[in-house]
């Protein structure tokens, strides 16, 4: 990467945590996080016909334009029920593509439709995690999961990287860095947890804390490489330029695509681990 790439990357990354700690800060206002949810889905929509080589489809853009601006506002009936269902499905169905991807081709407005219904599912978590008890708490380590994971993921590749880990999907990962992305994450998530129980009146349980903090990693990085199957089967480099150096959004918020939801599934469903 050359020194000029590196240095808007990194500007672009720093800007990025400083508006995720403003939105952090005032997510107890739901419209900050309704409108951060409109941006994410709304920019979606396009890149991903964008990929498929919907563009001039312009009926087709405003119809889901329109159509992921009033999902935004919408509260769904019994939300994290139905996540809990097809969060596993998604996951499968884009593990099995992983695997057979050099044979799939992605061609059809279905297809399109369908990778953007649950893009805007997905990220209706970002709401909904904040709803729930200690919902500051637990948007806070989603977001952390995603950015710590994928932060250093990038550096301990860039250190220690020789082994690919999926070099036709996305041929800059390497296993070195994945596993040096999640131990690390897993480490500054245990050290965020004893500061917060130090300065706050809030309990942690830290063996689920540990088990979920690897899990939504591994997770987080799925969502990467979910996104950049599409990418490959397109025949495209990047979603968008919305984030120099970076891309497009999904580009940059793939790895909250599925961290996310695993949260808020697990916090609701399996263990409080926030008290």
């Amino acid at each position: 990467m050359k020194h000029n790439e590196l240095a808007q990357r990194i500007t672009t990354v720093i800007l990025l945590l400083i508006f995720t700690c403003l939105i952090l800060a005032f997510s107890n206002h739901s419209g900050v996080l309704t409108g951060l949810t409109i941006f994410l889905c709304g920019f979606s929509v396009y890149e991903i016909y964008h990929a498929m080589n919907f563009q001039k489809d312009i009926p087709l853009i405003i119809i889901s334009e329109v159509f992921s601006l009033i999902f935004c506002f919408f509260k769904i009936p019994h939300y994290t029920f139905f996540l809990a269902i097809i969060y596993p499905i998604v996951v499968l169905f884009f593990f099995a593509m992983m695997i057979t991807h050099k044979k799939m081709e992605l061609y059809s407005k279905i297809q399109a439709i369908m990778f953007l219904c649950v893009i805007l599912f997905f990220f209706q978590s970002l709401k909904e995690l904040r709803l729930v008890k200690n919902g500051f708490y637990y948007l806070a380590y989603a977001i952390s999961i995603s950015v710590f994971t994928d932060t250093f993921a990038f550096v301990w590749g860039k250190l220690l990287g020789k082994h690919k880990m999926a070099p036709t999907i996305s041929p800059h990962k390497t296993w070195e860095g994945s596993i040096g992305g999640t131990v690390t994450c897993l480490l500054l998530v245990i050290l965020a947890a004893k500061l917060v129980q130090r300065y706050t009146q809030i309990t942690i349980l830290y063996q689920p804390l540990v088990i979920t903090t690897i899990a939504a990693s591994i997770l987080s990085q799925m969502g990467d490489l979910s996104m950049s199957v599409i990418k490959r089967v397109c025949g495209i480099k990047d979603y968008g330029s919305i984030f120099p150096g970076h891309g497009g959004v999904l580009d940059r918020f793939d790895s909250h695509l599925f961290a996310l939801p695993f949260v808020l599934i697990t916090q609701t469903y399996l263990v409080d681990f926030i008290i």
